[in-house]
């Protein structure tokens, strides 16, 4: 009975969350509407760049690597949750490349200078 509950429980949860967003959803069109007299069928914009910090995104995906192993992922959701952490990985990887690079960069235009301030006479 108690893995009922809980289904149950999580059932009424995913409803209580798919009104929420569908309520915000039509609010949204609501103020669009009243502000500036759009059309019915206009789609809301959702591709917005929002900057934050790398680490952000690196404790993001460690922590749903860890509570993965942890949730019993209902079969329509495991694709997306399989795509989502695998994008994650793939938008890691290419910057910790990104920022390893830049930091050879500078390592080197470091010695350079050295050099060059070496191998330059003084004129004191």
């Amino acid at each position: 009975m108690d893995k009922g509950k809980k289904k149950k429980e999580k059932k009424e949860k995913k409803e209580a969350l798919k009104k929420a967003i569908e309520g915000q959803k039509n609010n949204k069109k609501d103020n669009d509407k009243k502000d500036n007299d759009k059309k019915d069928d206009e789609k809301i914009n959702y591709d917005v760049n929002v900057p934050f910090n790398f680490e952000f995104l690196c404790n993001i995906y460690n922590l749903l690597l860890t509570s993965n192993s942890r949730i019993s992922w209902e079969p329509d959701e495991l694709i997306p949750i399989g795509v989502t952490l695998r994008d994650l990985k793939n938008t890691i990887a290419f910057y910790q490349k990104a920022i390893m690079e830049k930091q050879e960069e500078e390592e080197l235009k470091k010695e350079d200078l050295k050099e060059d301030e070496e191998s330059s006479p003084s004129t004191s």
